[in-house]
């Protein structure tokens, strides 16, 4: 097992060399250049470092980052103190692994030696406001709120540029949120100004979202799946605490998923229409109780909204609703891609009928992209002379081809980030 930048001596007071590599080594992922770090190769990085400009330190320390690895302790604590705004911004935004002290147990946080090799410090003494909030973002630096044994004293000392970059953070904790995301939270120090920033603050967090949105959760927990699901409805109840015109209902309607009864439930007690619409357009169900609410809604762009989601029409129903003269429902059928090609034929022929333009497009449109991408039904469609003449096996194709390159990207974007999170021992 071997450090990817560590020098090693054995001090005199090592007692057990064992315990010393477990502490200090990890398996490389690759060996490079600096991957023994000895005076030699220190002294040339130095004088590397000392070179370079603003940029140029910035590469060289995104280098020395790279595949899960860390720079020597020299070169990280002369990013941390250089004179270079821009140098001190990106290493608190990006670095990792600050603390170089051989010892973290909290017996030896007071011993000099090790107090001198923890670059927390350096950071908290920087003069800087907007560095030292860019600390609170950096999930390496800040790891995890719930390892505060208090976090909501924690939270209130903060300043509020401070608060903004934190509830960025990807290990922002659940307890925080919902504290935030409560008008009637005493707990936190906060004006109901600054309580809606930061809760608007936390819906550009990308882990939040991902970790809200029931299609992109794990089932294969059951526990977790149980604290996600609590963590939802508990949001969707606090949506309603807010006043009308805030835009945090809104948002925890639109971008947190919800199971179809928490989702029925504030549909029949909301008498914000916008509010409706935004639970209808955040709804990843194409079925349910939320879904047939919003078909006999009095508002028009709920009606859309359920007619362009719902999976499945019988067809005495079908007939009566092509029959009918609402615009709106019909532009939702003209948007829904569950419908087979000659029932959103007949909705385009009813729309012209009533002179909409707009919705005549949107039924061609959406043949267009259902001849493109679905499966035909029969096999002549594919494999006779309407297949040949419509070109459908190599639009198919081009069509899974695309999809395959994005699934590969996505794949190796995963793995580069499992990579970034690798732990250290």
């Amino acid at each position: 097992m071997l450090h990817r930048y560590a020098r090693v001596k054995l001090l005199d007071d090592t007692k057990s060399w064992t315990a010393r590599i477990t502490m200090n080594w990890v398996t490389p992922m690759k060996l490079s250049r600096y991957t023994f770090l000895d005076d030699y190769i220190l002294a040339e990085l130095i004088r590397e470092y000392e070179a370079s400009d603003s940029r140029g330190r910035i590469q060289l320390l995104e280098r020395l980052y790279q595949d899960g690895a860390i720079p020597p302790f020299e070169i990280a604590r002369m990013a941390v103190i250089d004179s270079s705004a821009q140098v001190r911004h990106w290493i608190a935004k990006c670095g990792r692994h600050f603390d170089y002290r051989v010892n973290r147990i909290p017996e030896n946080d007071n011993d000099r030696e090790n107090s001198e090799r923890n670059l927390a410090e350096l950071f908290e003494k920087e003069n800087d406001p907007f560095i030292k909030a860019c600390l609170r973002e950096n999930p390496h630096f800040f790891d995890a709120l719930t390892r505060i044994p208090d976090w909501k004293e924690f939270f209130s000392k903060l300043t509020h540029l401070e608060r903004l970059a934190a509830v960025r953070n990807p290990n922002l904790d659940k307890e925080i949120i919902e504290a935030i995301l409560d008008p009637d939270d005493r707990h936190l120090t906060l004006s109901t100004a600054q309580r809606e920033e930061l809760g608007r603050a936390i819906f550009t967090n990308s882990k939040f979202i991902a970790d809200t949105n029931m299609e992109t959760e794990d089932f294969r927990d059951g526990y977790i799946w149980y604290l996600n699901d609590k963590h939802r409805s508990t949001l969707w109840k606090l949506a309603a605490k807010w006043p009308p015109d805030s835009a945090i209902p809104w948002l925890i309607y639109r971008f947190i998923g919800a199971e179809d009864e928490t989702r029925a439930q504030a549909f029949r007690s909301c008498n914000v229409s916008s509010h409706r619409v935004a639970m209808l357009e955040g709804c990843d169900r194409t079925r349910g109780e939320a879904i047939e609410l919003g078909l006999v809604d009095s508002d028009a762009d709920c009606r859309r909204i359920a007619h362009k989601k719902k999976s499945y029409f019988t067809p005495e129903k079908l007939e009566l609703i092509v029959r009918g003269d609402d615009k709106d429902v019909l532009l939702g059928l003209a948007l829904n891609e569950n419908l087979k090609l000659d029932s959103l034929q007949r909705v385009k022929e009813r729309l012209r009928e009533l002179d909409e333009g707009i919705g005549v497009r949107w039924a061609d449109q959406t043949m267009e992209k259902i001849a493109r991408t679905r499966a035909p039904e029969q096999p002549h469609e594919l494999f006779g002379e309407e297949g040949q003449d419509g070109d459908f096996l190599r639009q198919k194709i081009d069509f899974i081809g695309r999809a395959v390159i994005e699934l590969q990207t996505q794949l190796e974007k995963l793995v580069s980030e499992g990579n970034r999170k690798r732990k250290w021992f």
